[in-house]
C-alpha cells in the first residue's frame, strides 16, 4: 500500500520530475489514509450488545458442559412465549406490555445466540419501534433497549430497525428528561450508525448529533459521556464516503474537551473522532488544529493505555500531514520527544507509523527539517534504515531521510550532518532493493546530498565533490551504474542522471575527511 507524502518537496530532473508530481502525492495521501483508518475500524467495536446476566446465563458461562443445554432451553422457552410476547406488545393494558417487552429484552440479552431473527421473524419489530412513543417511560426504556440489541446483530437485523422508522423515534428520545432512557437511545444510535456507512448518514440525517453533543456538554455521568462518545466516534466514523463536513464538524471543541477525560475509553473514542474528522484536507486539519488539541494529543503518546497512545498517534499523523503551519503546531507542542522515544519500541506497526510521520515532519521546511535534526532522531532513523528486518519501516525510514535533504541548496550544512551520521553507506545499500519506491528514494536522497557536495566545492573551489568520493566508496557508483538497466523508466533516467552530473571526473587517491563541519564561505 502505497504512502502518503503529504508535503514532499523534490527536486528531480524534468525528465523524472513528472512521476513524483502533486497529483501523485495528493493520491498517495489519500490512499494511506483509507488504509490508516481500515486498520483502526478493525481495532474498534462498532457495535454493542447491552447484556443483562440472569441466573441461567451466569450458569452457562460458569459450566461450558451445560451451555448446550441452556441455550436449547432458552430456545424452547421463547418459542413458546412468542404468541404471548406477541399479543402482549399490542395489548392496551400496560402491565402486560411492560411484561412482553421486559421478556423480549430479557431474552435478546443473553450471553450467547440472543434470538434476534425469532424477534424479527415474528413481526415484534414494529410493535417495539411503536413502543418508543408510549407515555410510560419503562416501556419506553425496555423497547429502546431491546431495539439497541438487535442493532447490535448483522447488517440485515440492523436494517429491519431502521426500515421499522425507529431512528426518528430514538433522536426525539435524546431529548427526553429521562437520564436512563436517553442513554438507551444513544446507545442504540450508535449501534444503527456503526452498521455501514449509509445508516450513519441516515442517523446524521435525522439529527442525531446535535442532541447527543448537548447530551456530552450537559453530563458528567461517566457512563452517560463513555456511550455518547462511543456513539459520536461511529457518526464520525467509516471510510468512504466520509459523513458530510458540515454534520460532523460542530463536534470538534467537544472533542478538544473530552481528551482530558480521566476514562480510557473515551480518550479512545474520542480520539478516533479526531482521526476521521482530520482525514479530509487541510482545512479540516486546520479546525482541529484551531481547536488547540496539539498539546493534549502529543501528551496522550505517553498514556499508560496502548488503545489510547495509538489512536493519539494517528491523530498526530494526520495532523503532521497537513502544512507547514499545521506541523508546526505539533512541533512546538513538544511532540518530537515522544516520537523519539517510540521509535525504540518493541511494536513493529507503532515504529512504523512514527517512521511515516517523521517522514512528513521532514517534508516541511528547512527549519522543521532542523528541529528534527536538534532532537538527534536521524541517528536512529539512519540505524533503522541498516539493520531493520522490517521492510516498511525501512521503507519509511528511507522518506524520512529523503525528505530531510530537501533543503540541500539552502542549508547544505543539514546534508552535512546526514552524511557524518552515516547515511550514505545505508542509502547506497538500499539501491539493491526489489522495491521501487526505496530504490527511487534512496537515488534521489543521494542525488541530493552530491548536488550539496557539488555546492560546496564550488564554493570552496575544493579539488574534489566530497560526498561523491563517499558514494563511490560505498560502492554506489556502481550500483547506480548498474540501475541504468533498471525496468523503471523515472529509476534508470535519475540513475544516468546522476552519473552523468556528479561521476565524470576519474576517482581521487587521497582519502578526504568529512570529521568536521564543511566551510561553506565562497
Amino acid at each position: 500500500m502505497e504512502r502518503p507524502r503529504a508535503r514532499e518537496k523534490l527536486r528531480l530532473p524534468q525528465s523524472v520530475r513528472r512521476s513524483f508530481n502533486r497529483e501523485d502525492v495528493r493520491r498517495r495521501k489519500e490512499v494511506e489514509q483509507i488504509q490508516i483508518r481500515k486498520q483502526k475500524r478493525e481495532e474498534h467495536l462498532f457495535k454493542r450488545r447491552n447484556i443483562r446476566l440472569n441466573s441461567e446465563d451466569e450458569a452457562s458461562t460458569q459450566n461450558n458442559s451445560d451451555v448446550e443445554v441452556a441455550m436449547e432451553g432458552f430456545d424452547a422457552e421463547f418459542a413458546a412465549k412468542v404468541p404471548a410476547l406477541y399479543t402482549g406488545l399490542s395489548s392496551e393494558s400496560p402491565d402486560m406490555v411492560h411484561w412482553a417487552v421486559s421478556e423480549i429484552q430479557r431474552f435478546l440479552s443473553r450471553v450467547r445466540d440472543p434470538p434476534i431473527d425469532q424477534v424479527i421473524e415474528n413481526n415484534m419489530v414494529p410493535l417495539l419501534v411503536n413502543l418508543l412513543s408510549n407515555p410510560n417511560e419503562l416501556i419506553q426504556f425496555e423497547a429502546a433497549w431491546a431495539l439497541s440489541n438487535i442493532a447490535s446483530g448483522t447488517s440485515k437485523q440492523t436494517q429491519t430497525v431502521i426500515d421499522a422508522m425507529a431512528v426518528p423515534k430514538l433522536v426525539k428520545l435524546l431529548h427526553s428528561p429521562n437520564d436512563n432512557l436517553r442513554e438507551q437511545a444513544v446507545w442504540a444510535l450508535g449501534n444503527i450508525a456503526g452498521d455501514s456507512e449509509k445508516a450513519r448518514d441516515y442517523v446524521l440525517d435525522c439529527g442525531a448529533m446535535s442532541p447527543i453533543l448537548a447530551i456530552l456538554q450537559q453530563y458528567t455521568s461517566v457512563s452517560m459521556v463513555m456511550n455518547a462518545t462511543w456513539a459520536l466516534s461511529n457518526l464520525c466514523g467509516k471510510d468512504i464516503p466520509r459523513p458530510k463536513w458540515l454534520q460532523i464538524s460542530p463536534a470538534i471543541p467537544i472533542l478538544a474537551k473530552l481528551i482530558y477525560s480521566l476514562e480510557e475509553d473515551i480518550l479512545v473514542n474520542a480520539c478516533q473522532c479526531l482521526v476521521d474528522i482530520s482525514s479530509g484536507d487541510e482545512t479540516h486539519i486546520q479546525q482541529v488544529v484551531k481547536a488547540g488539541v496539539c498539546r493534549r494529543i502529543t501528551e496522550l503518546l505517553d498514556h499508560q493505555s496502548t488503545c489510547v497512545r495509538d489512536t493519539a498517534l494517528k491523530v498526530v499523523g494526520n495532523i503532521a500531514s497537513g502544512n507547514d503551519n499545521q506541523t508546526q503546531m505539533l512541533i512546538n507542542s513538544g511532540v518530537l520527544a515522544y516520537l523519539k522515544q517510540m521509535l525504540t519500541v518493541p511494536d513493529r506497526r507503532r515504529v512504523r507509523e512514527v517512521c511515516w510521520i517523521l517522514s512528513n515532519i521532514a517534508a516541511g521546511n528547512a527549519s522543521q527539517i532542523q528541529t528534527i535534526i536538534d532532537a538527534s532522531i536521524f541517528p536512529t532513523l539512519i540505524h533503522l534504515l541498516r539493520t531493520e528486518a522490517d521492510a516498511k519501516i525501512r521503507l519509511e525510514a528511507c522518506w524520512a531521510i529523503s525528505n530531510a535533504t530537501s533543503a540541500y541548496e539552502t542549508r547544505p550544512e543539514q546534508v552535512h550532518y546526514l552524511v557524518a551520521e552515516g547515511c550514505i553507506p545505508s542509502l547506497c545499500d538500499c539501491l539493491t532493493s526489489k522495491n521501487n519506491k526505496m530504490v527511487a528514494r534512496s537515488l534521489e536522497a543521494l542525488s541530493r546530498i552530491l548536488r550539496a557536495g557539488k555546492t560546496v566545492q564550488e564554493r570552496t573551489n575544493a579539488p574534489y565533490n566530497i560526498y561523491a568520493y563517499y558514494v563511490e566508496e560505498n560502492g554506489g557508483m556502481d550500483l547506480i551504474s548498474d540501475l541504468q538497466m533498471h525496468d523503471n523508466p523515472d529509476i534508470y533516467r535519475l540513475a544516468s542522471h546522476v552519473l552523468d552530473s556528479y561521476f565524470t571526473d576519474g576517482v581521487m587517491e587521497d582519502e578526504p575527511s568529512i570529521q568536521e563541519p564543511l566551510s561553506l564561505s565562497h
